[in-house]
């Protein structure tokens, strides 16, 4: 499942503006430290904004709230909301979306410190630094930090492993 962090990411991408923009323009309540963290690592908004993002998204707030860390849960790990120094991903799911194939998605469980390797591809989480997701306004912004990344990694991959 997606987190609502992530979501907004989406939403702020789709309509080319970064998520602070869009918390400007449609008077939304999204809090989170900038200096530390970033909007990915939002896990809760308020029923307020929740019912905005709704009505403006034309979803169910029910379908919104599910994406938020559960009321009647434990609070998130620590390491969801406390300032961190690397997010994990696999390389993988985030570019592919099993549910929906033409939107790309960050995983809730991919912010859980516990969470080392991809339960659907059984590889290794990569890292990517928080200081290179705190440059990026939207979701669109963060898959081009990793696709460099990705084909960097490949090609040091291949270099390492081509005879010489």
């Amino acid at each position: 499942m997606e987190p609502i962090g992530g979501w907004l990411g989406r939403v702020a991408a789709r309509y080319r503006m970064s998520v602070d923009e869009l918390a400007q323009m449609y008077e939304l309540e999204i809090v989170f430290d900038r200096l530390s963290s970033t909007w990915l690592h939002v896990s809760r908004i308020g029923e307020a904004t929740v019912e905005k993002l709704a009505a403006l998204a034309r979803m169910n707030v029910a379908v919104l709230n599910a994406l938020q860390w559960p009321l009647t849960a434990p609070a998130p790990p620590a390491t969801a909301t406390a300032p961190q120094r690397q997010l994990a991903y696999c390389p993988s799911c985030v570019f592919l979306n099993p549910v929906d194939v033409e939107s790309p998605c960050w995983k809730r469980e991919w912010m859980e410190s516990a969470t080392t390797c991809c339960q659907i591809h059984t590889q290794q989480l990569q890292k990517l630094p928080i200081a290179s997701v705190r440059r990026c306004g939207n979701f669109d912004h963060v898959l081009r930090v990793i696709s460099r990344r990705e084909a960097s990694r490949r090609e040091r991959l291949a270099w390492s492993v081509s005879p010489r």
